[in-house]
């Protein structure tokens, strides 16, 4: 099978987030499964930087950059206006058998839902979380209503729509149309578990990070902004006094990084947080295998890549409800917040470092869930089943 991949940011872009990372995990196991893979995308990289490449091969996955109008809208306000890819997309789309698309507010998508109806070409849209009401009010409000407004026949168009919950079909594809959840397929994102084994450890981590033997490490990775609820871990942390700790934060900043160092200020916490800035790969794997907890408060997720990330590490976790992930309960990988608040944080942090036995059951859990329920080679043949309909209809 020949698959297009239309996606608006991409490797080595991995400070976006989530879908990058889905994208590519799952186009090297199509590939291992014998499939061809070419993924669409735009050259936003940095503030200051675009990719510096028209085509590139990456383990396999044929890629394509399309220059935006404006790398800064790009980066800072997702604002994606790739030059050239409406004719390339005219002239190659013969070349694939279905195109998915990944996020929704994209010019290429745009480009997507006006041309392949006319070439009989089934185009799949998987929007990651973006119709949620809280991101949308969180972050370019007016555009993004008024871009559903007008075109929300991207969605009718579509011949399917995947999503990873059940809450993101049943919340957020029927507040718009009830008609729109009939063809709505929930699919969960996955890990190669072929790849999965536990970090090095590097003593010299939490020496360099200026954390005492007895303090706990408290770990967040992923993009820093108003949605992942990074507020409400640290005024929870303020309410822990008893528990020696450092809280590592590791991504980019989205616009809260300041407020969020004054408030590390105000609750007089600031000597306890140690903001990172990104980091990826091996070095990431590094500080996941040094850490003793991840803490993520998000408001809003679709299935949140960083969670998963963190239990494939054997790293308990703590999370909001609001992360769609019930599975870590029901295994025992760490603790699933009943209301996203400071305080329901605090003690869910306090429990778990008050039991340290608790503490190894959890880790080895951790391990199992990725193993039991992400397994990337069944969710892939998921994703093929899916594809394959699309096609013969």
């Amino acid at each position: 099978m020949k698959i297009l991949f239309v996606i608006p940011y991409f490797a080595p872009a991995w400070s976006f987030g989530g879908p990058v990372k889905v994208v590519y995990d799952l186009s090297k196991e199509f590939i291992r499964q014998g499939h061809e893979v070419t993924v669409a995308t735009t050259d936003v990289l940095t503030p200051k930087r675009r990719h510096d490449k028209k085509n590139d091969l990456l383990d396999g996955i044929n890629i394509v950059y399309f220059k935006n109008i404006s790398n800064f809208l790009a980066y800072k306000a997702n604002l994606y206006l790739p030059i050239g890819f409406r004719a390339w997309l005219k002239k190659n789309i013969r070349n694939f058998d279905v195109i998915h698309s990944h996020d929704l507010y994209s010019g290429l998508n745009v480009a997507v839902s006006k041309i392949a109806p006319k070439f009989y070409t089934p185009f799949i849209i998987q929007p990651h979380g973006a119709l949620n009401e809280i991101r949308m009010n969180a972050r370019m409000k007016t555009p993004k209503a008024l871009f559903l407004k007008i075109f929300a026949n991207i969605l009718k168009l579509s011949s399917i729509i995947i999503v990873s919950t059940d809450a993101e079909k049943n919340n957020e594809i029927s507040r718009i149309s009830e008609v729109l959840t009939r063809k709505t397929y929930v699919v969960p994102n996955g890990l190669n578990i072929g790849q999965l084994s536990l970090p090095k450890l590097n003593p010299k981590l939490r020496l360099r990070l200026g954390l005492k033997p007895e303090e706990k490490m408290i770990i967040y990775f992923g993009r820093i902004q108003f949605i992942k609820g990074l507020d409400i871990s640290l005024k929870a942390l303020a309410l822990i006094k008893n528990i020696p700790y450092k809280f590592i934060v590791i991504g980019r900043d989205e616009g809260t990084l300041s407020s969020l160092k004054e408030l590390a200020e105000e609750f007089q916490i600031k000597d306890r947080i140690i903001f990172l800035g990104p980091i990826f790969g091996k070095e990431l794997s590094e500080h996941l295998g040094a850490a003793d907890l991840f803490l993520f408060n998000s408001r809003s997720e679709s299935l949140p890549m960083a969670v998963l990330d963190a239990c494939a590490a054997s790293l308990p976790v703590v999370i909001s409800a609001n992360c769609n992930l019930p599975e870590v309960e029901i295994f025992g990988a760490g603790i699933v917040l009943k209301e996203n608040t400071p305080e329901e944080t605090a003690r869910a942090i306090i429990t778990y470092f008050s039991n340290p036995a608790s503490s190894i059951v959890m880790r080895q859990e951790c391990h199992k869930l990725i193993t039991d329920h992400f397994n990337l080679t069944t969710i892939a043949k998921q994703y093929l089943t899916l594809y394959k309909q699309v096609i013969t209809s």
